[in-house]
């Protein structure tokens, strides 16, 4: 489905515009539309872009819009008509809006959006609105940050992804030496002295839904107590959860290291261990679920850098709990054993 889009794409100049300035808007100077009452709305240092709205009836559709300056505000939202068109030119096609025009904002900022419009280059033209069929879309997301197939297109593994063929290569045996897993070790100052923490994360057991990802505790005394450190590891956000950052840093480093085909078994049966439970419960959504939830795992795998690490950007959380007096619990258990013992040789 995304080759087919592609294709369309690539082949259309007036889809490949609508498609890339949704991904990154173009400046086009200062753009001026007579008003239907006479007025003359003034958009300075106007830039173009798209984005995809929700139809009314479902799906999406594409619409475009200018965004700049204006001088004279219209008032913080309105709707005005178009007195004859207003034409914008984006490289070599030609822009026409007519109708109406959704206006937001005003001054510094303006946002001008057209409820009609025509994008024309040589003879070819295409209505704004225009509907996005299902390739389309799924084409859209992996230019949208925020959706699961953000990026994909820009995988190197994306030829792998979409052959029919090492869709079947998966049922072959797994490879039989991996790393056992990954850790992330915290170093804490506790009055001086130096205490390390470790959270492991373990590929055999999360494979098999067993989720072994643990906080590591620390115990330290103070006085006749003692004070319990709990060491939590950070977490990669995505779109569909929160992942644990060992997990997609054992998988970014498989990535590097393996053959694509071994990268992605080992990637697809770790995603798997990790949505195990929800896997169980979605019935006939089962394929759509795992594969949007595979391709943000790799998503985020194939981009992560350890120098942006949640780590370092946000810290790492721990929980402190002290329990007082805890020693002298203990020192009473032994003696209450040790007069048990002297107390049965004395009846012996």
């Amino acid at each position: 489905m995304l080759e087919d889009a592609a294709k369309r794409v690539e082949g259309d100049a007036l889809l490949r515009l609508l498609f890339d300035v949704a991904k990154e808007p173009v400046a086009v100077g200062d753009v001026k539309c007579r008003l239907a009452d006479g007025r003359e709305l003034v958009i300075t240092n106007a830039t173009f872009g798209s984005y995809a709205a929700h139809a009314g009836g479902g799906g999406l559709y594409m619409v475009v819009y200018l965004l700049g300056n204006s001088p004279a505000g219209l008032g913080n939202q309105t709707s005005v008509e178009v007195g004859e068109p207003c034409v914008v030119r984006v490289g070599g096609a030609v822009v026409n809006m007519t109708g109406r025009l959704m206006v937001q904002g005003a001054g510094d900022s303006i946002a001008v959006v057209p409820m009609s419009a025509i994008i024309s280059a040589s003879e070819r033209r295409i209505a704004i609105p225009y509907v996005l069929d299902n390739n389309l879309t799924l084409f859209y997301m992996t230019l949208r940050p925020g959706t699961p197939l953000y990026g994909l297109l820009n995988l190197p593994y994306y030829s792998l992804l979409s052959n029919v063929g090492f869709g079947h290569a998966f049922l072959e045996k797994f490879p039989g030496v991996v790393p056992s897993g990954a850790y992330l070790k915290a170093s804490l100052y506790i009055d001086g002295a130096r205490r390390d923490a470790v959270v492991r994360y373990e590929v055999n057991g999360e494979v098999s839904g067993i989720h072994g990802l643990v906080s590591s505790v620390i115990t330290t005394p103070r006085g006749l107590g003692d004070v319990y450190i709990a060491v939590f590891t950070p977490y990669v956000k995505g779109s569909m959860s929160y992942y644990p950052e060992p997990m997609i840093y054992y998988i970014s480093n498989v990535l590097k290291t393996k053959p694509p085909e071994d990268a992605l078994r080992i990637a697809a049966l770790l995603t798997s261990g990790f949505y195990i439970d929800q896997l169980r419960r979605a019935g006939q959504d089962f394929a759509a679920f795992f594969t949007t939830a595979y391709l943000e795992v790799l998503n985020l795998a194939y981009g992560y850098d350890p120098a942006k690490s949640p780590a370092y950007t946000e810290g790492i959380h721990i929980t402190v709990k002290e329990v007082p007096a805890i020693n002298i619990l203990w020192t009473s258990a032994i003696v209450a054993v040790a007069l048990l013992l002297i107390l049965a040789r004395k009846g012996a």
